[in-house]
C-alpha cells in the first residue's frame, strides 16, 4: 500500500526530527488514515517511525493471525444470528446487520460499536454508506452524538475510512 506523508518545511527547517530516519527495507510503523483516491486506498501519514525492537514485528505477525482466526469465528456466528428470520434488533431481518446480544466486546469494540460497524461493512456502494442514512436506521437505538462519537473513535482507530468525503464511510478489512 501506498503511503502519504505530508511534511511541514518549516517545521523541518527549525527541527531535524520532522522528517523520520527510514531507508529502504527497514521495518517502520505507520499511523495515519486509509483514503480512497481514484479507486486506488492510499495511507495518509500522520507519523513513521521506525522499528527498533524485533519483539514487535514478531507481536504484528501474532496480532494478525489472532484477528484472522477471531474474524472467521466471529463471521460464523453471525451467520446464525443474520439467517434467523425472527431478528428483533428494531432493523428489517435483510439488512445484514448483526446484532450480539451479549454484553462482551468482540474484537475490541462493544455491541453499539459493532452495530455501527456491521452496517458500514454491510454497504455495497463504491462511495459507502453516508451518515445520514447510518443514523436514519440506528436514531432510534442511539444518540446522535453517541453515534458521531463512535464514528470518529473507530476512524481514529483505523476499523472505517471516509470515502469521497467526510459523509461517506466504508470499512477496513480489519475483521
Amino acid at each position: 500500500m501506498r503511503a502519504v506523508l505530508w511534511i511541514d518545511q518549516e517545521a523541518m527547517e527549525q527541527d531535524d526530527k520532522a522528517t523520520p530516519r527510514v531507508q529502504v527495507n527497514d521495518y517502520i510503523q505507520v499511523f495515519g488514515n486509509i483514503k480512497t483516491n481514484k479507486g486506488k486506498k492510499v495511507m495518509m501519514a500522520f507519523k513513521i517511525m521506525p522499528i527498533t525492537d524485533v519483539n514487535a514485528i514478531t507481536f504484528h505477525y501474532l496480532q494478525c493471525i489472532h484477528n484472522k482466526v477471531k474474524m472467521e469465528s466471529d463471521s460464523k456466528k453471525e451467520k446464525v444470528v443474520t439467517s434467523n428470520p425472527t431478528f428483533t434488533s428494531g432493523l428489517p431481518a435483510n439488512s445484514m446487520v448483526a446484532v450480539n446480544d451479549n454484553n462482551g466486546s468482540v474484537n475490541g469494540l462493544n455491541p453499539r460499536q459493532m452495530l455501527v460497524f456491521n452496517l458500514i461493512r454491510a454497504s455495497t456502494l463504491e462511495q459507502g454508506i453516508s451518515k445520514q442514512d447510518m443514523y436514519a436506521t440506528l436514531k432510534d437505538r442511539m444518540s446522535q452524538i453517541e453515534f458521531e462519537n463512535i464514528l470518529e473513535w473507530m476512524c481514529g482507530e483505523g476499523h472505517i475510512y471516509s470515502t469521497i468525503d467526510e459523509e461517506h464511510f466504508r470499512a477496513t478489512d480489519a475483521f
